[in-house]
């Protein structure tokens, strides 16, 4: 039987293109400028990290990447150490968030799907964002009071190491066989395999390339509780 249900944040929570375009594509040419690359190096270096010229690419590092997975990419062009550019690409993320003119887009459904879970759940979060960001983020979209668990990379290992997994089966006695992860890359659904499954969520149709490796792929959040009920019978759909 299922007693844990774990999510991953930007994409499936909280709506990653609306939310996190703007404060990523300024937060790489911040970094750009810290470098000798030209302006047409700057670009395809940019395009590399998963920076277009108005969105990221979903699935790309900056997408589902940690931010010292960023800060190691960008280490190969900004001439500074890894742990620096990871505080500098914190800050300029969290400095966005905080604003008082910046609304987080939450995912349609998904506040009422983590509400009427929550009942008969163990609810955690499991994300690839540092905690700063990770709280700053759950708060201003009023998402923080569903969750009794989470995990941010610099707690932890970020995905798909599962550590935190682990640590959340020690903390609340409960097998990873009895928790399921819901997430929408490729990251997320090869973590997913730790537990009894891999819940892929795909907004748009672009999205499902990503989740080849799902057990089971939502569009949306009402028909999670099917799918759990249906797992809990031994069954799928």
């Amino acid at each position: 039987m299922i007693k844990a249900i774990i999510f991953d944040k930007d994409g499936t929570l909280i709506d990653l293109g609306n939310t996190w375009d703007e404060p990523t594509i300024h937060a790489m040419d911040v970094m750009m400028e810290l470098t000798d690359l030209s302006l047409v190096e700057k670009v395809k270096f940019k395009q590399k990290m998963g920076v277009e010229a108005t969105y990221i690419v979903p699935n790309s590092v900056v997408a589902a990447g940690s931010i010292s997975e960023q800060a190691a990419l960008l280490s190969e062009v900004v001439p500074l150490p890894i742990t620096e550019i990871a505080l500098k690409l914190e800050q300029l993320y969290l400095d966005y968030i905080v604003r008082s003119d910046v609304e987080l887009n939450v995912i349609a459904h998904a506040e009422s799907t983590l509400k009427a879970l929550k009942e008969n759940y163990v609810i955690g979060l499991v994300t690839n964002d540092n905690r700063s960001i990770t709280e700053a983020s759950l708060a201003k979209a009023g998402l923080n009071i569903y969750f009794d668990y989470i995990a941010c990379a610099d707690d932890f290992k970020p995905k798909p190491d599962p550590i935190a997994l682990h640590d959340l089966s020690e903390k609340y006695g409960i097998q990873l066989d009895e928790m399921i992860y819901v997430g929408d890359s490729s990251v997320d659904m090869i973590y997913g395999k730790y537990t009894q499954a891999a819940i892929g969520f795909a907004l748009e149709d672009e999205h499902l390339v990503h989740l080849s490796e799902a057990d089971y792929i939502i569009r949306s959040f009402e028909q999670l509780p099917a799918i759990i009920q249906s797992i809990n019978k031994g069954k799928k759909e």
